[in-house]
């Protein structure tokens, strides 16, 4: 499929979230790499093949100057290819690709350059959050669209519009207040686990994998939880029931009281659900979201703006 046809229909295309940053790209681009803070960071998204996104972000302490940041990313560009025996051409402008006119809260400025990699970019502040990202497509060979860098770069957005922080990456789609902050992001083939914290223990993990059609027996979900979301303690899972989640099946763990806790108490024992997991065949995937045991309400949270297919 020509990337002219990825631009007209929208069925092909998915919106990538991290960090407070999303970018709509075509459906068989995926996000490969990611490091950073809310701070300051970088990720990077792949087809199959080739790098082809970009995006840097940080939190200047003083003004900065965007012609400035351009100056010495050239610098850089030119570093690159003269070591690896290339010339570069390089174009600035502050003509930005995106749109005819410039957003109020935002400094636009924008460049190209080209080796046998083509590259169309821009840089900006925002003024409402201090956010300055600086973000480039990138085509190899005569593999050139110019429509596509315009959709790629206008669907950028640098922070959320609410404070829900959408993260979207690896399978998962789902958004969490912005006192979350990601400790632990583990992608593979065929599985993802986030781990997610909210000041010390307020901990909030949400995981995924491949599934057969069986996926949806509670026995199947019990063993998916054990493995990508038990920690320790010989207590945990012990009891769960089956309910609907999100249209689904799937089950609602359940961790038995602590034993130094019985010991000062009277009484059955008393069983706390934290977490659940279901199948969605839609997707042929299983999902489980778990959440430190006084804090259950985050599981709630997280299945508000859960998306799963």
């Amino acid at each position: 499929m020509h990337y002219g046809e990825l631009t007209q229909n929208m069925e092909t295309v998915h919106t990538i979230g991290w960090q407070g940053i999303t970018v709509t790209v075509p459906a068989h681009w995926h996000l490969a790499h990611a490091r950073g803070t809310v701070r300051n960071g970088y990720f990077r998204v792949d087809d199959e093949e080739h790098p082809r996104i970009e995006v840097r972000w940080s939190h200047p302490k003083r003004n900065l100057d965007l012609s400035v940041r351009a100056r010495r990313y050239l610098t850089l560009l030119r570093r690159r290819a003269r070591r690896d025996g290339k010339k570069i051409q390089f174009s600035e402008s502050p003509r930005p690709f995106t749109s005819s006119s410039v957003p109020k809260n935002k400094e636009v400025l924008c460049f190209s350059w080209s080796t046998d990699v083509h590259a169309w970019g821009t840089i900006w502040k925002c003024r409402d959050c201090g956010r300055v990202v600086a973000a480039q497509v990138l085509f190899h060979g005569r593999d050139k669209n110019f429509s596509l860098v315009k959709q790629v770069l206008s669907s950028l957005e640098d922070h959320p519009q609410s404070e829900e922080v959408l993260w979207c990456a690896h399978g998962l789609s789902f958004s969490l207040p912005d006192q979350f902050k990601v400790k632990e992001w583990v992608a593979k083939l065929d599985s993802s686990r986030a781990e997610f914290q909210a000041k010390r223990r307020n901990r909030l993990i949400i995981a995924c994998r491949d599934a057969a059609q069986s996926g949806s027996d509670p026995a199947t979900l019990v063993r998916f939880a054990k493995r990508t979301l038990k920690r320790r303690g010989k207590r945990l899972f012990e009891t769960f029931r089956t309910e609907r989640v999100l249209s689904h099946d799937g089950i609602a763990f359940a961790e038995a009281e602590p034993i130094r806790r019985l010991r000062r108490r009277r009484g059955p024992v008393r069983k706390r659900p934290y977490g659940v997991a279901f199948y969605c065949p839609e997707r042929g995937k299983q999902f489980a979201i778990m959440a430190n045991d006084r804090h259950r309400e985050f599981v709630g949270k997280a299945l508000t703006h859960f998306a799963c297919h």
